[in-house]
């Protein structure tokens, strides 16, 4: 699949354990992204539609707003564009649908660009305009994720209309992964939860311990990291480092993994509220 999603074969056998890697991170985080996706429509969706707003405010630090039309607006394009890219982003790296339905792919393609765009810009605008756990550190921390989704939004619709396929598809997995920096967030919670039986150490309830800090950036940061160590690995022969990065892919996956069970008990327990 790895060879599939940036479009180049690969003859080594050093690279068997890389594809194995990207196979099982990417599996996993489809199936952690589908199920927050799950959680979204089902949560928001059902409290709107029964008019319980208020159940927002239950489960984020800022729901609502009496009389803030346009930052309680910016917040609802948010969640809806939320759930769009978080079910669109797999989609669009998967191989069966990029080779055998090119024109969805193309089509969501550009709906999931432009979603991920105005979902960032709304992001910023009730970063700057809303009081947040974390103050300024976590606010930074947004605002950067947010600002690589825009830059990397149009590298990638620039490639695409070079037709520069190649540079194209590798702007794509960048920008999935800052994209899925808010659920990644979540994951990372979740992991530490788990290991740390709920007590995580540099933790603090406003956010604003040394641990709160590194999750807001290392989020996106790390996986970023990581997808650039393996676009570097895929042009250099050295097997000691296709080695590092697959164990250090595969190492992600069993922390997805773990993140997506801790927190999935906490979004599905919030289906009952």
């Amino acid at each position: 699949m790895s060879r599939d999603i940036i479009g180049g074969k690969s003859n080594s056998t050093s690279m068997t354990l890389m594809d194995f890697a990207i196979k099982i991170c990417f599996i996993v985080m489809a199936i952690g992204q589908f199920l927050f996706a799950f959680y979204v429509l089902v949560f928001y969706g059902k409290s709107s539609i029964n008019g319980h707003f208020e159940k927002w405010g239950k489960v984020m630090p800022t729901g609502l707003i009496d009389g803030d039309l346009l930052g309680n607006l910016m917040l609802g394009i948010h969640l809806l564009f939320a759930f769009v890219i978080t079910v669109g982003g797999p989609l669009q790296l998967m191989p069966i649908v990029r080779n055998n339905f090119r024109a969805f792919h193309r089509i969501s393609g550009r709906l999931y660009i432009v979603t991920a765009f105005i979902a960032s810009i709304t992001g910023l605008y009730m970063i700057i305009t809303r009081h947040t756990l974390g103050e300024i550190p976590l606010k930074l921390a947004n605002a950067l994720n947010a600002i690589l989704i825009m830059w990397f939004a149009y590298l990638a619709i620039k490639t695409a209309r070079e037709r520069n396929f190649k540079a194209h598809q590798k702007w794509a997995i960048r920008l999935f992964i800052v994209v899925s920096g808010v659920w990644f967030i979540r994951i990372w919670y979740g992991f530490c939860r788990f290991i740390f039986e709920g007590k995580i150490p540099g933790s603090a309830p406003n956010l604003e311990g040394i641990t709160n800090i590194l999750i807001g950036f290392g989020s996106y940061l790390l996986p970023l990291l990581l997808i650039e160590l393996f676009f570097l690995s895929k042009n250099r022969s050295s097997r000691s480092l296709s080695f590092t990065i697959s164990i250090s892919i595969l190492l992600l996956a069993i922390v997805i993994a773990i993140g997506t069970y801790s927190f999935g008990h906490i979004w599905l327990k919030r289906l009952y509220i």
